[in-house]
């Protein structure tokens, strides 16, 4: 199931789009939900997709428990890019039954997720990744299937890659902008070319009443 540049390109601004191709992968892996997103400091940071989880306990994941994920423990300490690997090679079941990600979170809001397949990626200054899981009556993910994925594991790793770069530069720039808005005096960002790059709105103001802008070097 190749994915063409073209497709990846307009998946960027398109979250349905996107979530269809994730969706493709899942059903030719029997999976019943997913997330993806990238890490920092040892554990998830963020996700730019998940399917079959609510808000909430998406929203405790990252909170309180994605430090203390065995999974992504395991593949950040020792990472595969660009292929799936089956987690049950990396945490037994026993240890995830006894984390406190299946105990306190999974169990108690009724999330059947107990068996993972996932994959890495380096993306730009963080590895970034999907995980696909299957619940404990479903039973573990079949090695045949995940082979046959991995097939197309390296057009699968390029579409999530440019989603996660994507992802990262919107985030920053939405704290960029948050960081001017709290400045309360003139802010211009200057390029070394002499170029002006942005400014706050005290900056603008300034600017649109041709007060104009002198530079020096340093």
């Amino acid at each position: 199931m190749p994915i063409s540049l073209e497709e990846a390109f307009d998946t960027l601004a398109d979250d349905d789009q996107f979530s269809a191709i994730i969706d493709r992968f899942g059903e030719r892996l029997g999976a019943q939900t997913y997330a993806g997103g990238w890490a920092s400091n040892d554990s998830v940071e963020q996700l730019v997709c998940f399917s079959g989880f609510e808000e909430a306990v998406v929203e405790r994941y990252l909170t309180e428990y994605a430090h203390r994920d065995p999974w992504t423990s395991a593949m950040l300490r020792d990472p595969v890019y660009g292929e799936f690997v089956n987690m049950l090679d990396r945490v037994d079941s026993d240890t995830f039954a006894s984390s406190a990600l299946y105990r306190e979170l999974f169990v108690p809001t009724g999330t059947d997720v107990f068996y993972a397949a996932a994959f890495m990626m380096l993306t730009d200054d963080t590895q970034s990744g999907l995980t696909f899981h299957r619940g404990r009556k479903a039973g573990e993910f079949d090695r045949t299937a995940l082979a046959e994925v991995n097939r197309d594991a390296g057009d699968l790793t390029r579409l999530f890659h440019l989603k996660v770069r994507y992802a990262r530069l919107f985030q920053r720039a939405g704290n960029w902008d948050r960081l001017l808005s709290r400045i309360d005096v003139e802010l211009y960002v200057v390029g070394r070319n002499g170029r002006l790059i942005d400014c706050n709105e005290i900056g603008q103001d300034v600017l649109s009443d041709r007060r104009g802008l002198f530079l020096r070097a340093g």
